[in-house]
């Protein structure tokens, strides 16, 4: 066993304790330059394609849902809610009402797991998060859509491959 004259010299003096903290471990400088390694990746993986989804938009999505051995997509409608994030890591919520009760969904938008993504209308929002949507019932949950010309209808719908 060592004596705690040994240990105080081996470790570095912490002030509020009158302990010795553990040794420090340096940090490899290969791990330094990751970051554009990391960057390139995730661009890499990055789906393309994808609707132009906002916040207050009724979106119609196909979700991969895996059952013994074989797989189908379930189709989810609902309103989107909230954002979060940038990226490859950018989620969304959807909310929607089922059987008399709300669901939430929180999904990734370049997960493998969603199939497509299709905007069925445009709602009218001045808020970033639509959580005061949670509390209302009926057709009072409902916003005002906004209208889209001719020409951006072609833009509307994505298949994601």
């Amino acid at each position: 066993m060592l004596s705690q004259n040994t240990l105080m010299q081996q470790r570095p003096f912490v002030a509020s304790t009158g302990l010795r903290a553990p040794p420090r471990f340096p940090v490899a400088h290969s791990v330094r330059g990751l970051a554009p390694l990391v960057d390139e990746l995730k661009a890499a993986q990055a789906r393309t394609g994808l609707p132009d989804v906002q916040i207050g938009d009724s979106v119609r999505i196909g979700l991969l849902v895996q059952e013994a051995k074989s797989s189908r997509v379930q189709r989810v409608d609902g309103t989107v809610i909230a954002m979060a994030g940038s990226g490859s890591t950018k989620t969304f919520v959807v909310r929607r009402i089922f059987q008399g009760v709300g669901v939430e969904l929180s999904i990734m938008l370049h997960s493998p797991v969603l199939s497509s993504v299709e905007i069925v209308r445009r709602g009218k929002v001045r808020r970033a998060k639509l959580y005061y949507l949670r509390e209302l019932t009926g057709k009072s949950a409902r916003l005002k859509e906004i209208f889209v010309t001719k020409g951006d209808k072609a833009a509307k719908a994505a298949r994601i491959g």
